[in-house]
């Protein structure tokens, strides 16, 4: 079974209320699984194998006569190990010994109008390789973006998201 690689794309409208990140999988090849579990005990989370890849997307939505685009100045991905399962899983299921990592390297971001909206996106060029081969976490995604208004406004936001992340598939 050859590994899988995936993009997480998060997103967010320049002028909502709350600050809950629109997230997805995307697979890198049409003829993957996708990580997103809809049915089944991990359902409503991720599951990953060992090896597998997840690359990074933001997306900011906003009207184009007011929102001129964002810069992210902190993006923090957070793994915390399931405290109820034995036996108990290392701080992360990626390459990375800790149970915060910080993807501070977004390239610039890149704008278009579409549909009456503005969508910009910025990527980073981090790839994360699942190295622990099983384990449950929960995972959370921390963004701060500056917004640009076409009136030279910027304002600062916080949005986030956690699901779960279960690796390997011998769960419960």
């Amino acid at each position: 079974m050859s590994n899988s690689t995936y993009l997480l794309r998060v997103s967010f409208d320049a002028d909502q209320l709350g600050n809950q990140l629109v997230w997805a999988i995307v697979d890198g090849e049409p003829d993957q699984p996708n990580a997103f579990q809809r049915t089944g005990w991990a359902a409503g989370g991720l599951q990953f194998a060992q090896g597998d890849t997840l690359g990074f997307e933001v997306v900011g939505y906003g009207n184009p006569t007011t929102f001129a685009g964002f810069a992210i100045t902190d993006a923090t991905l957070i793994t915390l190990p399931a405290p109820y399962v034995r036996p108990l899983f290392s701080p992360s299921p990626f390459d990375c010994d800790q149970a915060t990592f910080d993807l501070d390297d977004f390239n610039p971001t890149s704008c278009v109008v579409a549909q009456n909206l503005k969508i910009c996106s910025a990527h980073s060029p981090e790839i994360l390789t699942v190295v622990e081969p099983a384990g449950i976490w929960k995972f959370s995604f921390v963004v701060t973006v500056q917004i640009t208004r076409m009136d030279g406004g910027v304002e600062t936001r916080v949005f986030s998201f956690d699901p779960m992340i279960a690796v390997g598939k011998d769960w419960p």
